[in-house]
């Protein structure tokens, strides 16, 4: 359990509230206090009791309101959109935009223990229950009348009192005072978006954001300074700058950790300043020998320095190596002034988190920085490795752990019928002999991330481990194991890792090192459980170092079929950075490793084949998964081996702040059944307040796809009649990409010379328009990265198609251009087949359509136009009156588009040559949406001051050309949609076929 509010800074602002101002609200709380321990608030029931609760507690005390006030902030026994409801809401006057749900029980119910009813939830699932039936609610309150909890957004981690703190007169009432500060009504309602409770976390997250970032360039400077030192004094490191990375990061792991430790009490206070001066004051040993000492002594325990046990583990354990090593003063005293910052306060384990995974990426950068190696890829790129943001850290952990666990709680609970004879008298005898079952396999869980970069999944799998530990040792009336038993046994027994990066494997260590850190409890050995080692690669020829045999390395858990749960975030890393030797072994040793080879894909193969039956998997990948021609076979593989969960689409949302492509979570069971749905979340607005769309599909339909894509129309049926009796797109027109320059600066030109040709951009046209800008191209085939051959341009006409956009946009060319790569080129194959009514067919909206509902580039951060999207469009052949007729709405659609530009240009030539204006722009471009007023602010920006008569001049000038332009506009929206209804009737849909279609581009 972690606090979610800065304590602190709770209790700076707490303490300003006068004593006397509360001393009436801590007489009503002695009253409970008094009804609990000598009364009968234990024995009531929490109907009888709840209404005086919520009057005095939430009413006189907190202040809030309710109905028949207008602005109302309490609101008890609220509808729903399913018919149960929490007890209470706290809101601004507005039922759906809500800043808690309230969920009371009566004085002898723990908020943690399964309930005698229909789910056998806990007080606090029941309240979670009902989080997401408002568009807004950040808290959820849980109270027995005895203890009151305040939750955010998980069900780990939460602030709690008792009667007994909320009458402790200790520090001036100061637990009152926190709890009073942070609930009542002036601070946890917002009246104009968030509230100010809502504030204090945003507040201390992004203090925390920037403390850490200035944390993170004395962390980063120190370790290399370090490296340095160690690189100008030690042969041994000049030889091996590997050797002398490693070293470098445990002593920098050593002193993290004895900051962190002090100031969370596990080691005397400014123990390792007093070391350091001690140090600088003895003519007799420099900083680094009386450092090794004391790191010896944190190992094995010294009473002279107040560590009586030590915290052994392997973080300090003797390094010969390292101790031989020669270390100025200079260099550690930079390295040991990372302790004056907080890390109780600013640097939690999770921020380090982010702090451990960006130093694995600044370590290539360090070499280079040294001047061992230029021009490297960094270890961020060439290993795939990205911080996973908490939040889908945590959607994760509980979408497989979380699942996992409950599936098998609840088949326990069905076995010992505890959701029957719910008041039988031997029903608690069934509870204990029920939850002593599930706390065994609890116990013997398995867990591992098989590419675990900082640990942060891992270290979350802990907190929900030992939450669900301490949960079940509740429900059994307080079992014989204490906090430190389960932390080993979670250690030691349910999680695991690997890692390719040697520094990942350490820094792994550490996070799980620095949330398990006990005072006066040795550290827990991890090295046989977090290991460094290829996850992909067994063969000793192919990775002679790091090897990695799964059965061999983890026997136990194989010997019991596997794991049970698989979850992360595995690396990307494109064919190019993959050696020739590695993708030979994997097109050999895996399925999934077919065309152009990326790890990532590969990474969902080996984890099906370690994880056990009906063991769950869950990462967060690239998107391209879904749909990539040359991931199709990891796709056949999943689909062939697991039961798809969930998928979820973030396209359009940026996850990582360091990647380009779009991410996608996925959920999978290790179960083959025939026949399943599946959920689909995409159109994602705002993930963390379920702001998206839920959509069920059947694999079935997966099955349908020839690619086996993911991906699935909710519209089906119709997708289907559309593709009836139609061929793909690319037997009738074979495109190819333009040329990719290598330097568009060094061949663009504007004026015509030798060896140049006419050269066009994805932004020279448009559906049905063509303006050619005036620019040329160098074409030497020997200096263009990808030229192209003349044939693909000088074709007598041809298609041409924008690259850049979330749909195709076509246009015919007959001046033979030339274009760059964002631009693709299309030669029809079948001369029978009339060019512009295969342009007609692009362009409309039936395709558009089509090709949205099945590709899924719409809201792409880069959405393109790939050539392999477009081959299997489906094109409908019909009669050559019909292809007549559609070539005839063409011609007018382009003559039309050619007036309506040549329109807009003379009056914009106009204009500029008339006032000097240099630039025109981009709203100036569309002058005829403009009012007479909106032209003259628009001149006004250019510095164009007219006089009335020239005002009354321009203004007939600009109202005939707008009402000619809007005229031709009105025109060609009217043979558009003549196109469109064309081309509707050719694939034989009806009016309510026809009517989605429209629908969905309103």
């Amino acid at each position: 359990m972690a606090n979610i509010f800065p304590i602190n800074k709770v209790k700076e602002q707490a303490s300003k509230i006068k004593t006397e101002s509360i001393i009436n609200s801590i007489k009503i709380i002695e009253k409970w206090h008094n009804h609990y321990h000598e009364g009968s608030l234990k024995t009531d029931k929490e109907t009888t009791i709840e209404q005086s609760y919520n009057n005095d507690f939430f009413i006189n005390i907190l202040g809030y309101r309710t109905k028949p006030n207008n602005e109302w902030t309490f609101k008890p026994q609220p509808s729903t959109i399913i018919g149960q409801h929490p007890d209470a809401i706290l809101s601004n006057s507005d039922d759906n935009n809500v800043y808690a749900v309230i969920e009371l029980k009566g004085a002898n119910i723990p908020l943690d223990r399964p309930q005698r009813r229909a789910g056998n939830l806990s007080p606090v699932q029941q309240a979670f229950k009902y989080k997401p039936l408002y568009r807004h609610c950040p808290f959820v309150l849980v109270s027995n009348f005895w203890e009151f909890r305040i939750y955010q957004d998980n069900q780990l981690d939460y602030e709690y009192w008792t009667l007994d703190d909320l009458i402790d007169p200790k520090d001036d009432y100061i637990k009152f005072k926190s709890w009073y500060y942070l609930l009542c009504e002036e601070n946890f309602i917002g009246h104009n978006g968030k509230s100010n409770t809502e504030n204090l976390i945003s507040e201390v997250r992004i203090e925390q954001e920037k403390i850490s970032k200035i944390f993170y360039q004395e962390y980063k400077d120190s370790r290399l300074e370090l490296l340095r030192d160690m690189y100008k004094n030690n042969i041994k490191v000049r030889e091996n700058i590997d050797l002398g990375i490693s070293k470098a990061q445990k002593i920098i792991d050593r002193i993290v950790f004895i900051c962190f430790a002090e100031d969370k009490g596990l080691i005397p206070d400014n123990k390792l300043h007093e070391v350091i001066e001690y140090a600088k004051n003895n003519p007799y040993s420099d900083i680094w020998g009386v450092l090794k000492g004391f790191f010896n002594a944190i190992d094995i325990g010294s009473e002279k320095l107040d560590i009586p046990n030590g915290y052994n583990g392997g973080l300090f354990k003797i390094d010969e190596i390292l101790n031989d090593l020669k270390i100025s003063d200079e260099a550690l005293l930079k390295v040991a002034n990372l302790s004056k910052y907080d890390f109780e306060q600013d640097l939690s384990v999770t921020i380090l988190g982010h702090i451990f995974e960006q130093s694995i990426s600044d370590l290539e950068e360090i070499k280079s920085k040294v001047n061992f190696q230029d021009n490297i890829i960094s270890k961020r790129k060439q290993n795939g490795i990205y911080y996973t943001p908490d939040y889908i850290v945590r959607y994760l952990v509980e979408n497989t752990l979380g699942t996992y666990l409950k599936e098998i709680e609840v088949s326990i609970q069905n076995n010992f019928r505890l959701k029957e004879d719910l008041h039988h008298k031997n029903y608690e005898k069934r509870e204990k002999e029920a939850y002593r079952k599930y706390q065994e396999i609890l116990r013997d869980i398995k867990i591992i991330d098989p590419s675990c970069g900082s640990g942060a999944f891992l270290v979350y799998v802990f907190d929900y481990l030992l939450a669900e530990h301490k949960r079940v040792g509740d429900i059994l009336g307080g079992d014989l194991f204490s906090t430190e038993s389960y932390i080993k046994d979670i250690l030691r027994n349910n999680i695991y890792g690997v890692d390719l990066n040697e520094e990942s494997v350490e820094i792994t260590k550490l996070s799980l090192w620095l949330k398990t850190a006990q005072k006066g409890k040795k550290l827990t050995s991890l090295d046989k459980n977090i290991k460094c080692g290829n996850s992909l690669i067994d063969d000793a020829s192919v990775d002679k170092n790091k090897n990695f045999n799964w059965k061999e390395e983890f026997k136990e858990v194989f010997e019991n079929g596997g794991f049970d749960i698989v979850i992360g975030n595995p690396p990307y890393v494109p064919a190019e950075m993959i050696s020739n030797k590695e993708k030979e072994f994997y097109k050999n040793n895996y399925k999934s490793a077919k065309g152009r080879i990326n790890l990532y894909p590969i990474f969902y193969e080996k984890s099906l084949k370690i994880l056990k039956n009906n063991g769950k998997l869950g990462f967060i990948t690239p998107y391209t998964i879904v749909k990539n021609k040359y991931y199709m076979d990891s796709r056949r593989f999943i689909i062939e081996n697991s039961r798809i969960i969930e998928l979820i689409d973030f396209t359009g949302t940026r996850v990582f702040d360091a990647a380009a492509v779009d991410s996608m979570i996925v959920l999978l069971s290790k179960e083959v059944v025939k026949e399943y749905n599946y959920k689909f979340i995409s159109q994602i607005k705002n993930f963390e307040r379920n702001e998206y769309v839920v959509n069920m599909f059947s694999n079935l339909d997966i099955l349908k796809n020839e690619d086996l894509s993911f991906t699935v129309s909710n519209d089906k049926k119709l997708i289907d009649k559309i593709y009836k009796n139609t061929v793909p797109l690319e037997n009738i027109v074979s495109f190819k990409q333009g040329i990719i320059t290598g330097g568009n600066s060094k061949f663009l030109i504007s004026e015509k010379k030798m060896n140049t040709v006419k050269v066009i951009t994805g932004s020279d046209f448009n559906r049905y328009n063509l303006n050619w800008k005036g620019q040329y191209l160098i074409y030497d085939i020997d200096q263009l990265h990808r030229p192209r051959t003349k044939e693909i341009f000088e074709e007598k006409e041809k298609l041409i198609m924008r690259q850049t956009g979330s749909y195709p946009i076509c246009m015919i060319d007959y001046n033979q251009y030339y274009t760059l790569d964002t631009v693709h080129n299309g030669r029809l194959l079948d001369k029978n087949v009339n060019i512009k009514y295969i342009l007609a067919l692009i362009n409309s909206k039936l395709i558009r359509y089509v090709y949205e509902a099945t590709i899924n580039e719409k809201g792409k951060t880069y959405a393109q136009v790939k050539i392999i999207y477009i081959a299997k469009l489906p094109i409908k052949l019909t009669d050559k009156n019909k292809e007549l007729f559609i070539e005839s709405l063409v011609n007018k659609m382009i003559k039309m588009n050619d007036e309506f530009n040549r329109l807009t240009d003379k009056f914009l030539n106009r204009l500029t040559s008339s006032f000097s204006i240099t630039k025109v722009s981009k709203k100036l471009r569309t002058f005829y949406d403009f009012t007479f007023a909106d032209l003259l602010k628009e001149l006004k920006k250019n510095k164009v001051y007219l006089t009335l008569k020239e005002q009354d001049d321009l203004e007939d000038y600009f109202i005939e050309y707008k009402n000619r332009i809007l005229n031709l506009n009105e025109d060609i929206n009217f043979i558009d949609n003549k196109l469109d209804e064309e081309i509707f009737d050719i694939y034989d849909l009806d009016e309510n076929e026809k009517l989605i279609i429209n629908k969905y581009f309103e």
